[in-house]
């Protein structure tokens, strides 16, 4: 309804504009007669002007200045049609091109879980026990320490894993991205529960993506 009313008002708003500049372009035509009269008088004046020909001097410059001012009208309408019939286009390419990324993004996600999701548990596993190890390698953790810290960075990306599997919960990048946004926030709540700041900023300070790559792991 609402797009309805917008193409109406549009259209409206084009054809008295066209009306204006027909009426526009009428009176340009009888200024431009008007001049050529003016000046073809003026030309078989004397040099010596009495009043009347001071007269017709000046009403020259007046007609003069109003067709300078109705050819800039001119101008301004076309420039205004030109906005207003581009700006729809515009919108459209933009939804075109959020439509094209969704898909793309969709398309994507369910190739991500044709691959991996069926090594998921054990790749998991191993992303965690690397970060872990990171960690006692300039840090000491009880037994207790790692295990709790192995488990909450595991199931971070099993549930992540299975944020990316759900297009049916999740099924744009916005709510994708809420979604993993919310699992990390909780995922470091839980962390800073058994690490101090300090091990924890080394732990989020290597880039652990490029890392799992190496080691073909995603």
């Amino acid at each position: 309804m609402t797009n309805s009313k917008t193409q109406y008002l549009f259209i409206l708003l084009t054809f008295i504009l066209l009306l204006a500049n027909v009426a526009a372009q009428l009176e340009l035509t009888a200024l431009s007669e008007r001049i050529a009269h003016l000046e073809t008088q003026l030309a078989l004046k004397p040099q010596k002007q009495s009043p009347s020909e001071s007269n017709l001097d000046v009403e020259l410059e007046d007609i003069q200045n109003r067709l300078l001012t109705l050819e800039q009208s001119q101008h301004a309408f076309t420039d205004q049609k030109i906005t207003k019939t581009q700006k729809p286009n515009t919108n459209q390419a933009t939804l075109s091109d959020e439509d094209r990324v969704e898909k793309e993004f969709l398309t994507g996600r369910t190739q991500w879980q044709d691959k991996y999701l069926p090594t998921l548990h054990a790749d998991s596993d191993k992303k965690a026990t690397m970060m872990v190890k990171h960690l006692v390698k300039s840090n000491t953790l009880t037994q207790s320490q790692q295990q709790q810290v192995f488990s909450i960075l595991r199931d971070n990306f099993v549930e992540a894993a299975y944020v990316i599997a759900d297009t049916d919960a999740y099924p744009t990048f916005a709510d994708f991205t809420a979604q993993i946004q919310s699992l990390n926030q909780l995922k470091t709540k839980r962390l800073t529960q058994i690490l101090s700041d300090e091990q924890l900023s080394q732990l989020n300070q290597v880039d652990w993506h490029s890392r799992f790559k190496q080691h073909a792991l995603h």
